[in-house]
């Protein structure tokens, strides 16, 4: 059996262009360590502009904005560091950590529509599931996991 690497706390999870979901929710929770790191990820953040909306100059900066750059420029690095040159430029040109988010889940997950027409075919596997011959129940267990964490992903709530 090969040596696997476990969990690491320190570093955020390597993407290897397989099992998506796995990485991204190993990812936001990495992210969510440091919460405004976070908040950067999920929030819009807009640059700081003087009274006739031009950019602030940086040594105008409040420490509340040196503190929300800062958080989207560790943030940033926490996800490029999560993927390999060719998955990072798969993503194209960005410039907030929110931007390079959701770019890279729309790229890995598809657009809206695709994600619905992904929901409807995991739906229709969920409500068709029953057990193929000769199939032990860890692979039974293992594949109704899949079902469940492809719908998990993609936001769909599924009632117990």
């Amino acid at each position: 059996m090969a040596f696997q690497e476990g969990y690491n706390t320190a570093r955020p999870s390597y993407f290897d262009g397989n099992d998506f979901a796995y990485w991204k929710d190993r990812m936001e929770y990495f992210l969510m360590n440091d919460i405004e790191n976070w908040f950067s990820v999920v929030d819009e953040f807009e640059k700081s502009k003087d009274a006739l909306e031009a950019p602030l100059s940086t040594k105008d900066w409040s420490k509340k904005i040196c503190k929300k750059v800062q958080a989207n420029a560790k943030a940033t690095t926490t996800l490029q560091c999560g993927l390999s040159k060719e998955k990072l430029s798969k993503v194209g040109p960005f410039n907030l950590a929110k931007e390079l988010s959701e770019k890279f889940i729309e790229l890995n997950e598809g657009s809206s529509e695709s994600r619905r027409a992904k929901r409807d075919l995991l739906v229709g596997q969920l409500q068709t599931f029953n057990m193929k011959s000769n199939e032990t129940i860890s692979q039974i267990h293992e594949r109704f996991k899949e079902i469940v964490n492809g719908l998990h992903v993609i936001g769909e709530k599924i009632d117990n």
